[in-house]
């Protein structure tokens, strides 16, 4: 039932960065990404709905929204694919060259994780844990909670047991850390 969690890194989960670091440099050294992964596999970059072309120029700043994609199909995978032979045609709306920001102060950036990576980092971003907005979690348990109570096998809040079907009756209005251990 992990992937059916998968939807959540969709709706992005909340990283603490400081503004003026790179896509790269968030990617590899804070989320802990493998470069060569992140070269070969990951495929599409937005950074605040802007595709990305260059992972060292593209600069994060307060409140940035970045979006990691595998390959996507058809001609509007092929003119978002970074790097790629059709990035000429999106030059308008493509990230440029930012003024590097560099900041002491630590601000929330948001990641995204679409299709196959989802599927392949997700496991482990569930079990180093995840801050999402509470609203998120409001609308995933009153959907899912039904498929997913026969597969839970225990459930913490705030260090306390708590049965599966109290998670539909929460009203989750703020922050919320997730961590998710799955058996299989």
């Amino acid at each position: 039932m992990l992937p059916v969690f998968f939807q959540l890194l969709e709706q992005g989960f909340i990283h603490e960065s400081f503004p003026g670091c790179s896509v790269r440099q968030l990617v590899c050294n804070q989320l802990g990404l493998d470069p060569r992964y992140l070269e070969e596999r990951v495929q599409t970059v937005f950074l605040d709905h802007k595709p990305v072309d260059d992972l060292d120029s593209a600069i994060l700043q307060k409140g940035s929204v970045l979006a990691l994609s595998a390959a996507m199909p058809g001609l509007a995978g092929a003119t978002l694919r970074k790097g790629g032979r059709f990035a000429v045609l999106r030059r308008q709306i493509s990230c440029g060259l930012q003024d590097d920001c560099r900041s002491a102060e630590k601000t929330q950036v948001t990641v995204k994780y679409f299709n196959m990576i989802a599927r392949e980092l997700g496991k482990a971003q569930f079990e180093k844990g995840v801050r999402l907005k509470g609203s998120y979690l409001n609308g995933f348990f009153n959907k899912h909670i039904e498929t997913l109570k026969p597969n839970i096998s225990s459930i913490r809040l705030d260090g306390r047991e708590i049965d599966s079907s109290a998670l539909s009756g929460i009203v989750w209005d703020k922050e919320v850390f997730l961590v998710l251990k799955s058996e299989a």
